[in-house]
């Protein structure tokens, strides 16, 4: 850890064939420059572990400011697995891993048990990744993303697979850093099992390249954003996105300045830019001030909201559901709110959809529906022209389009 490790290191990688170890014994290694892997080789240390101030793992040491500590240039598979990355106070450039093959993808390269630290990004996928697996890693405090997931060569347009399972994404000593993960491409993104706490976001796609995909988050536990949980935009383009699943994660903030939601839609164009979008079992400990929806969707087609449980905790003015108008096809299922008045549960735009709720539960206002809109009631019913409508029924609609709140 004292001497310049670098060139050995970058030697011992050159020389190794593919499929061949490049093994790290347990101690400090230095590297002033990053170190690129242009062939199929795997990378593993003796573990993350220090104890007692002795080294017992692989730590390597990045000095520079700029650099990565790994750069993968190759499409071919590569392994990391159990060592410890850490940078620089003050990064202004470079990440831990960085998958930037020249031409296409990167396929099927696992990164295992890793630690990495103190790194402008944890992990970027510049280039795009086919079948991606990232494991049981912790990326910390780490300065703009924790894991970024885009590509900058011309002609590769799919983000591909890259799979997020066991993992702690967290940045609560620099606490200034953008994002746990940014997500620009199209591809599939699966993120399960996992920790994200601080960041200004714990997950945001902001679409830009890359054709339609599919996002899956689930069994996550999310905290301590400074803006927002989730985030999906766009970034300016025109590009759709099809298929997104978040369930069973709970949500916990501690709703710093600032905060807005811990779901939110951005309106994009077109409208309807976001489709088919299933929100369920989902746990929200905390719900937010009125000012912002705890689930905002401001855009999408297609949307199911059912299962999930808000907590009101003793939050003035929270606003569990709210929506715009670029919102279309919404169905608002069997939702529980704990300790919340009716006028703290939704807020939502002309024509959102359907709306389902327990018997006996007096809804929010609804503002003004579209004719053609349903309104259910508990019973599942339709809560058709007349008031009444059924048991706890919620809302009215005719021909002018307006509907109003009624009471069990």
């Amino acid at each position: 850890g004292v001497a310049d490790d670098t060139t050995a290191i970058q030697n011992a990688i050159n020389a190794a064939t593919a499929g061949e170890i490049v093994f790290f014994p347990a101690g400090n290694y230095k590297i002033t420059a990053a170190l690129t892997i242009s062939n199929s080789v795997q990378i593993v240390g003796t573990g993350v572990e220090q104890e007692s101030g002795a080294q017992e793992g692989t730590l390597i040491t990045v000095t520079s400011l700029t650099a990565d500590a790994f750069t993968v240039t190759t499409r071919d598979r590569v392994l990391f697995r159990d060592f410890v990355i850490t940078g620089p106070l003050g990064k202004t450039a470079g990440a831990g891993i960085s998958f930037n093959p020249a031409t296409g993808q990167n396929m099927r390269s696992r990164i295992y048990n890793t630690s990495i630290n103190r790194m402008f990004d944890g992990i970027r996928i510049a280039g795009g990744a086919g079948d991606l697996r990232i494991r049981d890693s912790v990326i910390a405090d780490y300065v703009d993303n924790g894991i970024r997931i885009d590509q900058s060569n011309a002609g590769n347009t799919d983000a591909g697979g890259t799979r997020i399972d066991g993992c702690t994404i967290w940045d609560l000593n620099n606490g200034a850093s953008n994002h746990g993960i940014l997500h620009t491409g199209g591809g599939v993104v699966i993120v399960v099992n996992s920790t994200l706490q601080g960041s200004a976001y714990g997950y945001r796609m902001s679409l830009g390249l890359g054709p339609t995909g599919t996002l899956i988050f689930t069994n996550n536990h999310v905290e301590a954003q400074r803006t927002f949980g989730i985030a999906l935009g766009q970034n300016g383009i025109n590009n759709r996105f099809d298929h997104v699943i978040i369930s069973n994660n709970e949500f916990l903030q501690d709703l710093q300045a600032g905060f807005q939601s811990n779901l939110s839609i951005v309106a994009g164009t077109p409208a309807g830019w976001l489709r088919n979008i299933t929100v369920t079992g989902n746990v929200f400990r905390q719900i937010n001030n009125v000012a912002f929806s705890n689930i905002s969707l401001q855009d999408g087609e297609g949307i199911v909201v059912t299962g999930n449980t808000f907590h009101h905790n003793g939050v003035a003015n929270p606003n569990a559901i709210g929506s715009g108008p670029n919102a279309s096809n919404v169905l608002l299922a069997n939702n529980v709110f704990v300790n919340m008045t009716a006028g703290q549960k939704y807020a939502l735009a002309a024509g959102v959809g359907i709306v389902v709720d327990p018997a006996g539960v007096t809804q929010a206002a609804l503002g003004s529906w579209a004719n053609g809109s349903q309104v259910y009631c508990s019973d599942c019913t339709i809560a058709n022209p007349c008031a009444g409508g059924g048991t706890g029924a919620l809302a009215k609609r005719n021909s002018v389009t307006s509907a109003m709140l009624i009471s069990s």
